[in-house]
């Protein structure tokens, strides 16, 4: 969309038919169309270049605007296919291009005046923001090269209007990139913001419909489970600048009052694999059984970018968590795991206080080892990652957690996070000191109460889907677990998290644009790059005023390896919430938790716990295919109640 890609700008005809055909009186439509004959007559006022280039420049501050059209000819539509388009000035002060078909006023045009002045056939027009009043030496390539000379010119009523067709077009493009792209909208989330704050304009129209209030279960669920919907709100209003924090200075909530388990006592025998007694009730539990099927499942996330998501989806961004989680933790497949992983492994399962993948979870791996080889393994995959992880500042230490001593390997941005306790047949390797914690309780404990295995409800669960079932991978997902989700700890820690991860990117993004403002010449005086700090941001108007303030008194901090957290660390390494120390709280918090704890303890009182079972069978073994079959249920099951997510 920006810089030296072209994007079409489809459909803007017939919206603009719509919008002649409405209610609005003719007056009305008459002074929209007016103006936007005015503002494509003076935009194809001057004629370059031996008439193959049609170009409008006029200055302005903080920035002129101006825009080229350039004709395409007879193989308009292979030459778009390219997307190989690129404007360029020779002072480098062009900033922030695009390119646009114009669809949305040549569509005016022609219903106003069809025989006069329509637009060259296969054309496409280069829009972009400028600095200076001097002329403009311009070189394009839409494929073929193109040059141009455009003199500015100084009429402040026609650059407002030029102005006012420069951001139609942009936000129109803008709202199409979201539609269609791999990736989250960082960049146009980031832009838009910016131009509404620095130029005065409005919101564009697809901002307005996204912002409405939403209901308490549905904050509630987005906050548990970390949505792309609650992302993009913190997004907005941070690059904004109308999301700003207090300090806090009120206590922090009191937990949600739940209601306990519901369903009648399993029987005492039911069969319950062992390892089920060292996993925190609280803890999210995906068990393999053996290390096939863990690598069976590795490999097939690896064919879709270590994103469970992208299976469903199938969008082309590759996060890959998974790969990131393995160099947190240190835990890299063990050496000839493929052949002699089962004959050490007795059991091994994935557990967790979230999935925030995204910006660092809670999470662990534990064993159930035949051989001591195991825990040789890990310890030299953990000797290997503090020589690896050496210049960024990785160490060992010794901590002690009561008469327990558990070794943990670091780096100060976290991107190195890994806990390892030996217990015996037992290894645990997990990035939260919270984990250990439980963990160290639970085995302390001869009874393993505050586990899955000693839980009625987990026992249950073996009742409905048996051990002899012998799935692929079992998934558990605990009514603990969704409480802790819902807990003040997780949900005033989520969203601080969320503005905190925001924050870090569009600070990354505006030393991106502080850099090409400074080599255009706006930026005077300024720093370097790389050495850009918050107050110069700002002071370059890249950045809202309100950039920074949180409620936790962490801030943005630059470092020799990029931008960091100063409380969580790196971008996607984060502090794991239950990790974070949380003392008070801002009174705008403490009422928003108050209503998701009313909603719960009068509507939701009791959370179920959800178990998913995977199985895969051979289909064709030369083939290479396989059947994956998924049985997934929630118990008990409340129609009325899982409405809103079955929807």
């Amino acid at each position: 969309m920006l810089g030296n890609v072209g994007e079409n700008v489809d459909g803007l005809r017939g919206m603009e038919c719509e919008t002649v055909r409405s209610n609005r009186s003719r007056a009305t439509v008459a002074v929209v169309c007016v103006m936007a004959v005015s503002v494509m007559s003076e935009g194809l006022g001057e004629r370059v270049a031996s008439g193959a280039l049609l170009s409008r420049a006029i200055a302005g501050r903080p920035f002129g605007v101006g825009k080229v059209t350039i004709p395409l000819g007879p193989d308009a539509e292979m030459q778009c296919a390219t997307n190989n388009f690129s404007i360029r000035e020779a002072n480098d002060r062009i900033l922030y291009p695009f390119f646009s078909d114009g669809r949305l006023l040549s569509g005016l045009r022609e219903l106003l005046s069809p025989d006069e002045g329509t637009p060259v056939p296969g054309s496409y027009t280069a829009y972009f923001l400028f600095v200076g009043d001097s002329p403009l030496e311009i070189t394009i390539e839409a494929p073929r090269r193109e040059s141009c000379r455009v003199v500015p010119t100084q009429q402040p009523r026609a650059y407002r209007m030029l102005l006012r067709e420069w951001w139609r077009e942009f936000t129109e493009l803008e709202t199409r990139q979201r539609k269609i792209s791999d990736y989250p909208p960082l960049v146009e989330t980031y832009l838009t913001a910016m131009f509404e704050r620095r130029l005065q304009l409005g919101r564009p129209l697809e901002n307005l419909r996204r912002m409405r209030s939403k209901s308490a279960q549905r904050t509630a669920i987005e906050t548990m489970l970390g949505s792309e919907d609650l992302r993009q709100e913190i997004l907005e209003e941070t690059a904004r600048g109308t999301r700003v924090q207090r300090e806090g200075s009120r206590a922090v909530p009191d937990d949600i009052h739940w209601r306990g388990y519901l369903a009648a006592a399993p029987p005492d025998d039911v069969p319950v694999e062992p390892i089920a007694y060292f996993v925190p009730d609280d803890c999210f539990y995906v068990r393999f059984g053996k290390l096939g099927n863990f690598l069976w499942l590795t490999d097939l996330l690896e064919e879709y970018g270590g994103d469970v998501q992208r299976m469903t989806t199938l969008r082309g961004h590759q996060a890959d968590y998974s790969n990131r989680i393995q160099r947190q933790l240190a835990l890299r497949e063990l050496p000839l795991a493929d052949l002699l992983g089962d004959k050490f492994i007795g059991d091994l399962v994935l557990i967790g206080r979230d999935t925030f993948m995204r910006e660092g979870a809670a999470i662990g791996v534990l064993i159930e080892s035949k051989t001591t080889m195991v825990g040789s393994g890990i310890a030299g995959l953990r000797v290997e990652a503090l020589k690896e992880w050496e210049k960024q500042g990785a160490k060992e230490e010794k901590i002690k957690f009561g008469e327990h001593t558990v070794s943990f390997i670091s780096t100060p941005d976290n991107q190195l996070r890994s806990f390892y306790v030996n217990d015996g047949s037992y290894h645990l390797v997990t990035t939260s000191r919270a984990i250990v914690e439980r963990f160290l309780q639970i085995r302390d404990d001869q009874q393993h109460l505050g586990s899955l295995g000693a839980s009625a409800e987990f026992r249950q669960a073996r009742v409905t889907m048996p051990l002899t079932r012998d799935d692929t991978v079992f998934v558990y997902l605990s009514a603990g677990y969704f409480q802790g989700l819902l807990s003040p700890q997780y949900w005033l820690e989520q969203h601080r998290r969320l503005q905190a991860a925001t924050e870090l990117e569009l600070m990354q993004l505006a030393q991106w644009a502080y850099e090409m403002e400074k080599n255009a010449g706006l930026v005077k005086n300024g720093r370097v790059h790389t050495d850009a700090a918050v107050d110069d941001l700002i002071g370059a108007h890249v950045l809202p005023s309100t950039f920074g303030r949180r409620a936790d008194r962490s801030r943005p901090e630059l470092v020799a390896g990029g931008v960091v957290d100063s409380l969580r660390g790196a971008r996607g390494a984060f502090l794991p919430v239950p990790d974070v120390p949380l003392t008070e709280a801002t009174a705008e918090e403490v009422e928003e938790y108050g209503r998701i704890a009313e909603f719960h303890e009068t509507c939701w009182p009791r959370m179920d716990p959800v178990m998913v079972g995977i199985r895969r069978f051979a289909l064709d073994a030369k083939a290479g295919t396989e059947r994956v079959d998924v049985d997934m249920r929630i118990a008990p099951f409340d129609q009325q109640k899982y409405r809103f997510i079955a929807s």
